[in-house]
């Protein structure tokens, strides 16, 4: 995000320095030039797409250590974990639903481990 404001900022300082001393500045014009336009759009683009990469591989780390631990805890968890991928509202609500369930059937292991 630093890098799109500075390069914003280069952009609008070149745009001012190109105006002639009679021309209407260019923030004064009711539009930038489509051209300014479109190459801010695709550095904020290509911003929202690195998060959105880094975002799902966080996610898939997430998954794969939920699979390892609770595949070993309870065999339940596969079905969830499967309900998970495939379902874009669970995934999105993943990490509240990890801790929960973290708490949860850990509280519940030790329950069952207390009793026998």
């Amino acid at each position: 995000m630093i890098l799109s404001t500075s390069i914003f900022t280069k952009q609008v300082c070149f745009l001012q320095l190109n105006t002639s001393r009679n021309s209407i500045p260019v923030f004064s014009k009711p539009f930038i030039h489509f051209k300014v336009w479109r190459t801010l759009w695709t550095q904020f683009s290509a911003c929202c797409l690195f998060h959105k990469v880094v975002l799902v591989c966080h996610i898939n780390v997430e998954l794969f250590l939920n699979f390892l631990s609770y595949f070993l805890i309870n065999k339940f968890f596969f079905f969830h974990l499967i309900l998970s991928i495939c379902h874009p509202i669970v995934l999105r609500f993943h990490f509240i639903i990890f801790h929960f369930h973290t708490v949860a059937f850990h509280h519940l292991q030790l329950i069952r481990f207390d009793k026998h």
